[in-house]
């Protein structure tokens, strides 16, 4: 329950973050949004019971689910064909967190209980005050009454939804199968797991900061969204087969799979984002929260699936389920993906908003 507080917030408040966002201006959401990372970190460290813990992680959540905000930010600000490099840039960032947060958080913990919700409140400090010092207000969102409409038809939207949505399921199996499925299976201690999580995350992060912006200008955001995902679903499919050969080849071929996963995920991520901010228009803010409140509850209910279908028919089925996740979320995805009005004409549908203090 302390760890779904978290992404149930983000279900909750990610919309609403977005949709204000869209009425008020997106530097005041991700004031807000830094301001509440910071109290909440600062509760973490005095937190004395776990009802406390709870609440800091509410805090937390609550002021994360702003994330969609800098997503919207960036989408305000970039070129529609450069969406999914900016939406790749912010998710490897994401991930580079990810490793360097937990690594920071052991280290601090060797001088108290408290130093690491401490170490946790002078991250978002620092962005606070550059957001405060660096980043203007897009010109297209300065505060208006209310938000202004989509064009975007629902059966598109929720092909996006559904798409991503499903892909987020299916990588959850690599927090809950894959430290078991290691240490069983293969003999891996807790030390061995996490090098490979942060080999996970490295991939990951290139994926996303660099080939999925490269593939998506060569190919278009649909088509990388379906590459990505079967190629993260052949790695899937591929992970428990290393139990089946020789020792020799059994790390080469799990190092493969991982890979596989890791770019296939990050592929697949920045290029439905991306495409979702091309077809939203100028109320992206809300529709981006959405997506986030669709892949949070994703990110709550996979885990539990991945836990069940392990628990009663052991990994090989948990990874083949998730691999069979990311095979709904292609045939979803080339059933669907839209098309921007000017897209068929070869101009961008949204050109870059200027950036002003």
């Amino acid at each position: 329950f302390l760890v779904a507080s978290y992404s149930i917030m983000h279900i909750v408040l990610a919309g609403w973050w977005g949709r204000l966002s869209d009425r008020l201006g997106r530097k005041p959401i991700l004031l807000i949004g830094l301001l509440g990372s910071i109290l909440g970190a600062l509760v973490f460290a005095v937190a004395d019971r776990w009802i406390i813990l709870v609440l800091s992680r509410v805090i937390a959540g609550g002021a994360g689910a702003t994330i969609n905000v800098a997503q919207a930010y960036l989408a305000d600000v970039t070129p529609a064909r450069g969406r999914t490099r900016a939406m790749g840039l912010l998710g490897a960032t994401y991930g580079v967190g990810f490793i360097v947060g937990p690594i920071l958080g052991g280290v601090a913990s060797r001088f108290g209980d408290a130093v690491p919700g401490v170490v946790a409140a002078a991250s978002p400090l620092l962005g606070l005050l550059l957001t405060l010092l660096l980043v203007g207000e897009p010109e297209e969102h300065k505060p208006r009454r209310s938000a202004p409409p989509d064009w975007i038809p629902p059966r598109e939207r929720w092909t996006l939804f559904i798409a991503s949505a499903s892909i987020t399921a299916a990588f959850t199996v690599m927090y809950v199968v894959f430290p078991l499925f290691g240490e069983g299976a293969l003999g891996y201690d807790r030390s061995q797991v996490s090098y490979l999580f942060a080999y996970v995350g490295i991939g990951n992060a290139i994926a996303q900061g660099g080939l999925a912006g490269r593939s998506a200008s060569w190919i278009g955001e649909k088509r990388t969204g379906l590459l990505g995902t079967a190629i993260m679903s052949a790695g899937f499919l591929a992970v428990p087969l290393v139990t089946r050969l020789s020792q020799p080849l059994m790390l080469p071929w799990f190092l493969l799979a991982l890979l596989a996963v890791a770019l296939g995920f990050g592929l697949a991520g920045p290029s439905l984002t991306g495409r979702l901010s091309q077809l939203a228009g100028p109320s992206q803010g809300r529709l981006l929260g959405q997506m986030q409140s669709v892949n949070s509850f994703a990110r709550a209910a996979g885990p539990v699936m991945a836990g069940l279908i392990y628990g009663l028919a052991g990994p090989a089925i948990a990874f083949a389920a998730s691999a069979g996740l990311g095979v709904l979320a292609m045939l979803v995805l080339a059933r669907g993906g839209g098309q921007t009005p000017t897209d068929a004409a070869g101009v961008d549908p949204a050109p870059s908003v200027t950036s002003t203090r």
